[in-house]
This record gives C-alpha cells, structure tokens and sequence, in this order.
C-alpha cells in the first residue's frame, strides 16, 4: 500500500477518480497502520497474558486438590459413620433377641431373623471403603499399563530395532499383571454382583410387607397364643419397627454397594483390557527384535543375552 502511495498516479485518468483513489488508498493504509499497531501492542501484552492464565491454572488447581482432599475426608467420616451405625444395629438386634427370647418361639424367631439382617448389614458396610480404595488403584494401574503402552509404541515407531531393545520389552512385559488374576476376579465380581442382586430382590419384598406396620405385627401376632397378644403389644411393634429400620438400612447399604462392586468390575475390566493389548504388542515386536538378532552372528552386543532371556521367558 505504501509502494501504491509513493507511485506516480496514472496520466490518462480523469484527475477527480485519480484523487478519489488516492484518498481511498491513504485511508486503507492509515486502517492497516492501526491495526498493526494493535497486533503489535497485542504481541507484547501476551507473555502478561500467558502468565495470568498460568496463575489462574495454579490457583483453580490447588482449589480442585483441596476439594479433592475434603471430599475423600468427607466419605471416610461417611464410611466410620455407616460402619459405627451398623455395628449399633448389630448390638440393637442382639438386645432384642435377649428380650424375645423368654417370649415364645414365634418372637425369638422373629428377633433372631432381625440380628441375621444386622449381620448382613455389617457384612456389606465394611467392605465399602476398602471397594473403593481397590477400585482407585485399578483406574490408577489401567492408567499406567495405556501410558507405557502409547510411550512405547511412539518409541518403537521412531526408532530402529536393536537388541537393546529386547530385554527392556521383555522386562516390561513381565511386570504386566497376571492376565489369570484378574480373569478369575472378573468371574469372582460377577457371581458377587449376581448374589447381591438375588438378596437385594428378596430385601425389597420383605420392605414392602413389612411397610404396613400395623399389618405386620398383627401377622406375627397370629402366630402367638390369644392371652399373649395384647401384653406383648409393645414388643410386637418393636420387633416390627427394628425390622423395618434394618431394612432400609441394607437396601441403602446394598445399593452402595453394588455400586462399588460395578466400578471396581469396570475398573478391572479396563486393566483385563489394558494388559491384553499392551501384551500383544509387546509380544509381537518382541519377535520382530528376536528376528533382527538371529540375523547377526553370535556374540553380537545384547543379542545373546536376549536369546538367554527369551528361553528362559518361554
């Protein structure tokens, strides 16, 4: 634009157009000059700019670990909580069968029925911490076995095949999990996650005719003699009123859970993965060195130790 400006203006043109185009010119150029001036000015602001993003990224970021930090202590108390609520019904349940006990059969059945749920209760509430942790560290192993897997496949698409490069693929491949392990766990949480299922069903039928209190102790009632139904009103609607607390408490327990034997479940399932895919390829360009080696005569530095190693690994 400013070689145009600086030219001498066409002779055979009308001298209003030539003026006229001039000025258009001079406009555009002054328009060009301001706005190189704001990309300039723009240029010199964005390391302040980078900076403050930096800042801002750090900041949000240790606000995200302290939420993360409160957040895991707020699920141990909840854990302790669920656990020291359990155990309470458990010693609840236990008192009640003492009280039931020298009040016929037909009570002593029903309090003994209701310390059987307690236990239950207990059964899946300590677990849920410990399901947790398992399930952190399978996404944490998963993780890792895809990060080593994408870093080495980079590497091997880079780089030539060596016979240093066997035993580092060797070393890796085993210290992969045990593809075994964790086939037999994906078997063991299926059958768990089917068992639960199955109890969590029978759970919810009894919740539901159980919820009619009146209805309910005047079911057990029936199975008491006639002079007794009346004097052990109180203990009939105990009896009740425990069963249905305990109820609650198991179908809320459960649903937690399942829910952690399904992550775990899924977290494993993604390690099976993992391992599977990274095993194959190590596999395969473990045959593709084993293959560069036998091409060089023996004693070649680093093959003979990988033949060793191979024969020993099978």
């Amino acid at each position: 634009m400013a070689a145009a400006l600086q030219s001498a203006p066409a002779a055979d043109g009308p001298e209003m157009l030539t003026e006229a185009r001039r000025w258009s010119a001079e406009t555009r150029y002054v328009a060009l000059s301001t706005l190189i001036q704001a990309l300039d000015q723009e240029l010199l602001s964005l390391p302040m700019k980078w900076d403050l993003l930096g800042a801002t990224r750090d900041e949000k970021t240790v606000k995200i670990d302290r939420i993360g930090q409160r957040v895991g202590t707020l699920k141990a108390l909840n854990s302790a909580w669920r656990v020291e609520q359990a155990r309470k019904a458990e010693r609840a349940a236990e008192r009640m069968l003492q009280t039931a006990a020298g009040l016929g059969p037909t009570l002593a059945a029903f309090a003994e029925q209701n310390l059987v749920l307690a236990r239950d209760l207990n059964a899946v509430t300590r677990p849920l911490a410990t399901l947790e942790k398992e399930q952190a560290l399978a996404v944490q192993l998963g993780e890792r076995i895809r990060a080593n897997h994408r870093r080495e496949q980079a590497a091997t698409e880079i780089s030539a095949l060596s016979a240093g490069l066997g035993p580092l693929l060797l070393a890796h491949r085993q210290a992969l999990p045990d593809l075994k392990v964790y086939e037999r766990k994906a078997r063991e949480l299926a059958q768990r996650i089917a068992e639960v299922n199955v109890r969590r069903l029978r759970y919810l039928d009894e919740a539901a005719r159980v919820a009619n209190g009146p209805a309910a102790a005047a079911e057990l009632a029936a199975g008491l003699p006639p002079e007794q139904t009346d004097s052990l009103h109180e203990t009939l609607q105990a009896l009740i009123g425990q069963r249905q607390a305990l109820l609650s408490q198991q179908l809320e327990t459960e649903a937690m859970y399942l829910e952690r034997l399904r992550k775990l479940r899924a977290a494993e399932g993604e390690v099976l993965e993992a391992t599977r895919s990274y095993d194959s390829f190590l596999e395969k360009h473990l045959k593709d060195v084993v293959v560069f080696v036998l091409d060089f005569p023996s004693g070649t530095a680093g093959g003979d130790d990988l033949c060793d190693l191979l024969v020993v690994d099978g």
